[in-house]
């Protein structure tokens, strides 16, 4: 994916959720979550764009016997 997409799918994501926290009538428990899920979202996909999302997957910790 081109370095220009990616800019700009995160200018329009950052400009969604700012106009969501400035502008929508929400409960700040619910504009909360809503901004951690998102977070969590764009960086996952931040990480599978650049190839650490499988490297990190694949990622085990064996436990002591």
């Amino acid at each position: 994916m081109p370095l220009l997409t990616m800019v700009v799918v995160l200018i329009v994501v950052g400009f969604a959720m700012y106009a969501v926290n400035y502008h929508v009538p929400l409960e700040p428990k619910i504009k909360q979550i809503l901004n951690g899920v998102v977070t969590m979202a764009v960086v996952i996909w931040v990480l599978q764009v650049f190839g650490f999302w499988g490297f990190l997957v694949a990622i085990t910790v064996r436990g002591h016997r």
